[in-house]
């Protein structure tokens, strides 16, 4: 595959219509259709369903739109690396966080090299944590901030002294927010909404300890959305990331994939 056609691929995606493509890439719409046909023959899969106005994504199509744009987004990583290396320390650092309070230590750090290194520029990318450590893993990360447990072997990693606690989100109204700490039998009854990450879910079990779960109204990735559902009644958003409390997560690190 060559670079060129994932761009045009992707252009292609993004328009939804070969003609628009074709126009955007400064191309003639036939010359576009041919290298998209030399692109499913080469993959030996059909990417998109052409209609007459409108072309969608197959099953291999959205696949390849999603690595497409991470393998392009590495190249231009690769070669603005390159265009920086000399003398003066120069380029971008890719970091990835999640919803943490370790990360006003990550900003510290990041402030002071700033300061020492002012030719450097930093990308900040924030997700939950599967995405984050795919990104790493792919080489679209220099480094994340990533909470413990969990299996960090494949990284090079220095853990933080700082922890992270659960909590819960819930309107000013509710008994939960007159609470300092909650339990179990607190949350009976309440429908909750909770992480959609299915290692959140395993410790949301352990920490109820057998006892019967509440039901769930809902499941998020970020927990900007789970405030603004608690906020409109949805339900009690949990676990979220709280300030200290008698309910501990666990550790952070700060880690970066192992690449010669």
């Amino acid at each position: 595959m060559e670079i060129r056609v994932l761009r045009y691929f992707l252009t292609a995606a993004q328009e939804e219509n070969i003609t628009r493509a074709a126009e955007k890439l400064h191309l003639t719409q036939p010359t576009l259709s041919r290298q998209l046909s030399g692109l499913e023959e080469e993959l030996g899969q059909v990417l998109f369903l052409r209609g007459k106005r409108k072309i969608t994504l197959t099953e291999a199509g959205r696949l390849l739109q999603r690595r497409a744009g991470e393998i392009l987004e590495l190249c231009e990583k690769t070669e603005r690396e390159i265009r920086a290396v000399g003398d003066e320390v120069r380029g971008t650092i890719t970091i990835g966080s999640g919803e943490s309070m370790a990360a006003r230590q990550l900003i510290r750090w990041i402030r002071a090299f700033s300061e020492k290194y002012p030719g450097v520029t930093f990308e900040m990318h924030t997700g939950n944590a599967d995405r984050i450590r795919e990104r790493l893993d792919h080489g679209l990360l220099d480094l994340a901030l990533l909470l413990s447990p969990g299996d960090l072997k494949s990284y090079g990693f220095l853990p933080l002294k700082e922890r992270e606690y659960w909590g819960v989100l819930t309107p000013k109204d509710s008994p939960l927010a007159q609470k300092t700490a909650v339990t179990p039998q607190d949350l009976k009854g309440v429908p909750l909404i909770t992480a959609s990450r299915p290692a959140m879910r395993k410790q949301m079990e352990a920490w109820f300890g057998g006892e019967p779960i509440p039901p769930v109204a809902a499941r998020h990735d970020l927990i900007a959305n789970a405030a603004l559902m608690a906020r409109e009644g949805m339900g009690t958003g949990w676990p979220s990331r709280a300030p200290p409390s008698p309910t501990p997560m666990g550790r952070c690190a700060f880690a970066g994939s192992r690449r010669s």
